[in-house]
């Protein structure tokens, strides 16, 4: 019998080449992990919804808003801008006659910018009517161009480059083509507000500030009603 002794290796002993795969990981990792992929999940399912959405609208009614066109489709919406201040002086600059300004109108103090318009808001384009009436007789061309369209531009032109509340509500452009609501009844002053609304939330304009007007003078003539008034209803082109 040998003398050696045979001794049982200690079972409690950790090899020190022990697989790392072993070792058990942190406890938060695995929440971790399902709450990122849950984020993800998420993601993707509203992005799939929103691209859904976007397909259905066009699909349905030609556009990418459902039918809606109004301020939030204007970019200019989202662009933060300070405010400006108009004399009315100041405001005349800006009656279309530059073709380098923007074209603004003002209702009750509050001023647009409805370059967007300029077709109708903008003055007569002589160079490009001119060719038509060289091709007509004279009394023709006088005839037409005694037109109010052509003879004050487009259609709105007189709204442009001051604040003619006034004529919004009565259509007279001979002599309401003024800031003074004195008279008005409540529902004309509601259809004064009405436009203002309309203005604020066009898919096209966009408010750019007020105008300071000089105080009435209460003792002043309040504007004679007008007989060759007219219903008006402003661009929404």
């Amino acid at each position: 019998m040998s003398n050696a002794t045979q001794r049982k290796k200690p079972t409690n002993v950790t090899s020190d080449a022990s697989d790392a795969s072993d070792v058990d990981p942190p406890r938060d990792a695995v929440p971790k992990a399902k709450k990122a992929s849950l984020v993800y999940l998420v993601f993707q399912v509203l992005a799939w919804g929103a691209v859904l959405a976007l397909v259905s609208s066009y699909l349905v009614t030609e556009t990418w808003t459902w039918g809606y066109k109004g301020k939030y489709t204007n970019l200019k919406t989202y662009v933060p801008a300070q405010e400006l201040v108009f004399s009315e002086e100041q405001l005349k600059a800006y009656d279309g006659t530059n073709p380098d300004l923007p074209i603004y109108i003002a209702i009750d103090g509050d001023v647009f910018d409805v370059s967007g318009g300029r077709s109708y808001y903008g003055p007569v384009r002589v160079d490009l009517i001119m060719p038509f009436f060289h091709s007509l007789d004279h009394a023709s061309s006088h005839h037409i161009l005694s037109f109010p369209l052509l003879s004050q531009g487009g259609g709105y032109h007189h709204f442009a480059g001051r604040d003619a509340a006034r004529a919004f509500v009565t259509g007279c452009f001979a002599t309401h083509l003024t800031h003074d609501l004195r008279g008005l009844s409540p529902e004309e002053l509601k259809t004064v507000a009405h436009w203002k609304g309309f203005y604020n939330d066009h898919h096209k304009y966009i408010k750019v500030g007020t105008v300071m007007h000089a105080p009435i003078d209460p003792a002043s003539p309040i504007p004679e009603p007008c007989n060759q008034a007219s219903p008006q209803k402003p661009a929404s082109s």
